[in-house]
């Protein structure tokens, strides 16, 4: 699916593990500090606008992998847009959304969310640990999932590793110090993994088992520190009446939104 607008966009790739069905999305919302009902929105277009769809579940707006792409309506924002400090809800989208129609859904990448604040404030904050709740109160992703306004349903483990943004870089190494630029970026965890299931799946059959934060000196190429999520998932046994569908025939697909 290919979609017009100014932000990096997404991949989403879907596959059966016996009977049990996963979605995973890695994409990257839009940039800059005050575009918190952008962001939300881009949430809304790759989740609506990706063709993938399971046909386990009843009311599927398509089959798994179709052969054309799906006609769908970009959500509006209910506030002018840039706002972060209130009024920044996207409204929510008509169609189901693809988020809801997998068994576990993984969503990572640069999602751009930031720290609410000003730097010199931040970097007071960030050296000493105990003050680390106070940020994530701050953080703009959690904010808005407390409002319900984006990621509705999903899950993410509890941080517990420095802002994954914005890293000086020398001689093309990202160092330990955050930007030194006129700019001043504020520091940020804009790098995050998410999850979510979906019944009839049981919950309890995902756990989370790490996540963290990579330093390692042979991945500083970027001004980000990427971020992994270990996880623990049973799946279901196919039922021995259960027909094999065409996307088990073809094998995972992937979709791009650009």
């Amino acid at each position: 699916v290919s979609t017009q607008s100014t932000w990096g966009g997404g991949v989403c790739l879907s596959c059966m593990v016996g009977y049990t069905s996963l979605l995973f999305v890695n994409a990257h919302l839009s940039a800059h500090q005050e575009k918190v009902a952008e962001r939300n929105n881009d949430f809304y277009k790759i989740a609506m606008s990706t063709t993938l769809r399971c046909s386990k579940f009843p009311g599927a707006t398509s089959p798994l992998h179709p052969e054309t792409p799906l006609e769908v309506t970009s959500p509006t924002v209910s506030s002018p847009a840039g706002s972060s400090k209130e009024g920044s809800k996207a409204s929510p989208p008509k169609e189901e959304d693809a988020t809801k129609c997998f068994d576990v859904v993984f969503w990572s990448g640069d999602l751009n969310y930031r720290i609410d604040g000003v730097r010199r404030m931040v970097d007071v904050l960030l050296k000493d640990e105990e003050y680390r709740d106070v940020l994530l109160a701050n953080d703009q992703l959690e904010k808005e999932r407390r409002k319900g306004a984006v990621f509705v349903g999903f899950n993410e483990g509890p941080i517990r590793f420095k802002p994954t943004y914005k890293y000086h870089k020398e001689d093309g190494k990202a160092t330990d110090q955050y930007d030194l630029s006129e700019k001043a970026r504020i520091p940020a965890w804009t790098d995050r993994i998410l999850y979510r299931t979906n019944p009839p799946y049981d919950s309890s059959g995902l756990t989370l088992q790490s996540y963290n934060c990579n330093d390692s000196m042979s991945l500083r190429v970027s001004d980000h520190r990427p971020v992994a999520a270990h996880f623990k998932l049973r799946t279901q046994a196919r039922p021995a009446e259960a027909a094999v569908t065409p996307a088990t025939q073809a094998g995972s697909k992937t979709c791009v939104i650009s």
